[in-house]
């Protein structure tokens, strides 16, 4: 998400996010980006990779809503995505906070069809013994928890991936950025790949043109840019 401001230009969501957060217009905006990604999913569907879909980031707020997962399930319908193409991403904190509260969302969310991502994976409790007793789909690695696996030759990451397939979760690692990190995350089978090496965070109304350029479609190593939202 960014802030094209007319007068003071591009403001960082390091800056305006804990402020939409204190305020509690956190919730209203969380809404619009739901919106807004699932949209704009469904115009890129129209494009050359037809596995496309979103991941969308979403707040403690969010999240803690009563109706949330009705909320979710009534933006679905309303842009007219498959529920399958949309994937929440949480950060462990926020389900740390009441995981059973948290359960019986993700349970919900993924009766609809909707997958859910662990994000930010690495830097908080990061426990995988706790990660079998919640419903989800993926596991996030921070990009800090890759970049210092890369200055180790520790093989953590390689154990984690293979313990986090064993109890059926899919691994994402994010802020990849060089050759030898591309190939050595492709070498013990990281199942999707998110950074700069690929591409910097674009407009939304210019993914549709990444994606044509894209060499038919996703294999098993998926990776598509960043979309910017901007209000």
């Amino acid at each position: 998400l960014r802030w094209i401001h007319p007068v003071h230009g591009h403001i960082s969501p390091a800056e305006f996010i804990p402020l939409a957060e204190k305020s509690g217009l956190i919730v209203a905006l969380g809404e619009w980006v739901l919106t807004e990604a699932c949209r704009n999913c469904r115009t890129w569907r129209g494009h050359r990779a037809t596995r496309t879909g979103v991941a969308v980031n979403v707040s403690a707020a969010q999240f803690e809503q009563a109706d949330f997962s009705r909320r979710v399930a009534t933006l679905l319908a309303k842009t007219g995505l498959s529920p399958s193409l949309l994937t929440i991403e949480l950060t462990e904190s926020i389900l740390m906070r009441d995981l059973t509260r948290a359960r019986e969302h993700l349970n919900k969310l993924r009766n609809l069809g909707v997958r859910v991502a662990l994000d930010d994976f690495g830097t908080g409790y990061s426990s995988l013994s706790y990660l079998t007793t919640l419903p989800a789909d993926a596991i996030k690695l921070d990009r800090s928890f890759v970049q210092r696996e890369f200055s180790s030759p520790t093989g953590i990451l390689a154990s984690l991936v293979q313990m986090a397939h064993g109890i059926g979760l899919r691994v994402v690692a994010e802020g990849v950025e060089t050759r030898a990190q591309y190939q050595k995350l492709l070498s013990i089978d990281c199942d999707q790949l998110q950074g700069y090496y690929f591409s910097e965070p674009l407009p939304a109304g210019e993914v549709a043109a990444f994606l044509e350029t894209r060499n038919g479609p996703s294999t098993e190593l998926d990776h598509a840019p960043a979309a910017q939202l901007a209000p």
